[in-house]
């Protein structure tokens, strides 16, 4: 194992935002939204996402790609 331990140094930056291990692995993994989401959460001002209604789904959905594919491999076709 050639990576430093890192643990201390992340508790210690995330001190005054972390309540538990698991906003401090959030902070790790995500420094930059997980420190504005901890502090959101925090001060309450954490806001959820706008859900799209279902007339915006229904018209947005041609801009994904498709989710059924057929491969053919060997000469063999696979759905």
């Amino acid at each position: 194992d050639l990576l430093e331990p890192e643990m201390a140094r992340l508790q210690a930056e995330t001190e005054r935002i972390a309540k538990n291990e698991e906003d401090v692995l959030t902070f790790a993994m995500f420094p930059d939204i997980g420190k504005t989401f901890l502090q959101e959460r925090n001060a309450g001002s954490l806001k959820p996402e706008a859900l799209l209604s279902k007339e915006d789904v229904a018209t947005s959905s041609s801009r994904y790609a498709p989710n059924e594919f057929k491969i053919t491999l060997h000469g063999e076709t696979f759905h």
